[in-house]
């Protein structure tokens, strides 16, 4: 291995000062798995200004907005998070990150943070959502519309993106000296071996191989089945029980053919987002790697995920005496797209490796050959840097929930009574139906703070979040039962909230 004083002495410099790490995720964490929801916010309201992590915690404000403070609040931090996402699509996930010096010599955590696409459909889904309750349905036509297309292009956008990075690492390494890395054809055999011995845990388990999330295929079926667009309607229901098989979307494709035939009886729909997604971990190995110089063992840090499912806030949800149906397993989809960006997460863990082993092999030679002082401290001084930079890039939005789950019930069913949900037998709300249109609420959005949202700052919005991020109790909420109704919750660590998205 052939290396210039001046490029080793570049290269120590460089590890050592362009350590990264990851100072807010355990923090935030921390604060939002103990239901201290004020501290999370303002903590990842201070971490957006991290340009390298930027998209994550825009990302992961949104995600709060929407679920603990309601629809209204969450369009314009949904609409900053979608515009740095597109900005990253736009650049291409992979190639921009083979290509980061600060990545080869010290670990990913110097890579912006690029997102997944389930991320990114989530943030046109939740922004749909938003506008249904604010009855804008032309906004959320388009939203619904986008969400799909994301997810619909991600496949096909990982293979051409990482064939794209592969090429351009492999014209980068017929240029080097041979002697620096691994031979492409002998990395891919280890990067297959490193998958199948140390996921195989994971990926026994994929689920959505094409990426496709159920809940965006259904809840934008069901809006515009809502909205007369039937022939939209079916084709999206179609989807999201070819994945799902569920009784409750069967149900709503044969209601839609009702509809069509000018059979109109009201209903409500129940849409739950359950618990946490799973989180990235650490992953040690040390495998043996063949390089032109031999067998060389090393060793180096790998993300991975915990186990195969997130946490679910109550294992069995009900309404009245009826089971709520699962439709999508959010964890699931996570470690079906975790594995398209894997083989590249790999590679880049690979390159960094051979090239600090490069470095500091180089040192050893130089200092031994001609006895220069000066190169040790400059070699302690890497292997230093080196270990210290030695960490996986965890970053994730754990946020989400782990799984979302669909109920649909007869207004006409409840008119003596109310439709009780429970989770684990816990009463979590009652619906209660109104048959008297003028009693029925007239504006959904109870906040008196959502009417004065549009003329309100940043600032402000924040302020009204944090002091709104608080468990709903059991509660009532009163729907009209002459028509169609739409119920969020949000539930985690056994607490709920809750808020209508549609309704009169």
């Amino acid at each position: 291995m052939h290396l210039s004083l001046r490029s080793i002495f570049l290269s120590a410099f460089v590890a050592l000062f362009f350590i990264a790490c990851d100072i807010h995720s355990a923090y935030i964490n921390n604060a939002y798995d103990a239901n201290n929801f004020q501290t999370a916010y303002k903590k990842t309201l201070s971490a957006e200004k991290d340009k390298t992590d930027a998209l994550l915690w825009t990302m992961q404000e949104g995600y709060l907005d929407f679920s603990w403070g309601g629809g209204y609040y969450s369009i314009p931090t949904l609409d900053r998070a979608e515009e740095l996402f597109n900005a990253r699509v736009k650049s291409g996930f992979f190639v921009g990150a083979l290509e980061n010096v600060g990545a080869t010599l010290t670990n990913d955590l110097a890579i912006p943070y690029t997102g997944y696409f389930f991320e990114g459909s989530l943030l046109n889904l939740y922004k749909a959502l938003s506008f249904v309750q604010l009855g804008d349905y032309a906004d959320a036509r388009v939203e619904f519309n986008r969400a799909n297309d994301r997810q619909r292009m991600a496949s096909d956008y990982y293979a051409k993106e990482i064939r794209k990075a592969q090429l351009k690492q492999l014209q980068k390494e017929q240029k080097k000296d041979k002697q620096d890395t691994i031979t492409p054809s002998t990395r891919d055999k280890e990067i297959v071996s490193i998958i199948n011995k140390d996921y195989s845990n994971i990926f026994g388990f994929e689920v959505y191989k094409n990426l496709i999330n159920p809940s965006i295929s259904y809840l934008s079926g069901l809006f515009f089945l809502l909205d007369g667009d039937y022939s939209k309607s079916i084709d999206l229901l179609k989807e999201a029980y070819g994945i799902t098989k569920s009784g409750v979307i069967l149900d709503d494709m044969q209601l839609l053919e009702d509809r069509r035939n000018g059979k109109i009886k009201r209903y409500t729909w129940v849409i739950i987002d359950d618990g946490d997604i799973v989180r990235k971990a650490s992953l040690s190995i040390s495998p043996l790697l063949f390089t032109p110089g031999g067998l060389v063992g090393v060793s180096f840090v790998l993300p991975t995920l915990q186990g195969r499912d997130g946490k679910n806030a109550f294992s069995n949800y009900k309404i009245g005496d009826r089971n709520i149906e699962v439709i999508t397993n959010l964890s699931s989809l996570f470690i079906s797209e975790f594995k398209k960006q894997l083989p590249l997460i790999i590679t880049r863990a690979m390159i960094s490796t051979i090239s600090k082993l490069a470095i500091t092999q180089s040192m050893q030679i130089v200092g031994n050959n001609q006895n220069i002082p000066l190169l040790s401290i400059a070699g302690s001084l890497a292997t230093i840097a080196f270990q210290a930079s030695a960490s996986a890039d965890t970053r994730s939005s754990t946020f989400l929930p782990n799984r979302t789950l669909v109920a649909r019930i007869l207004n006409s069913n409840f008119k003596s009574s109310d439709a009780n949900i429970t989770g684990d037998g816990i009463l979590l709300l009652k619906l209660h139906f109104i048959d008297d249109a003028s009693k029925c609420p007239s504006d959904v959005s109870l906040d008196k703070n959502f009417k004065n949202f549009k003329s309100l700052k940043q600032g402000e919005k924040n302020k009204i979040l944090i002091n709104n991020f608080k468990a709903k109790k059991s509660d009532t909420l009163n729907l009209c039962s002459k028509t169609d109704n739409i119920v969020y919750i949000r539930a985690k660590n056994h607490i709920t909230n809750h808020f209508i998205i549609k309704g009169d």
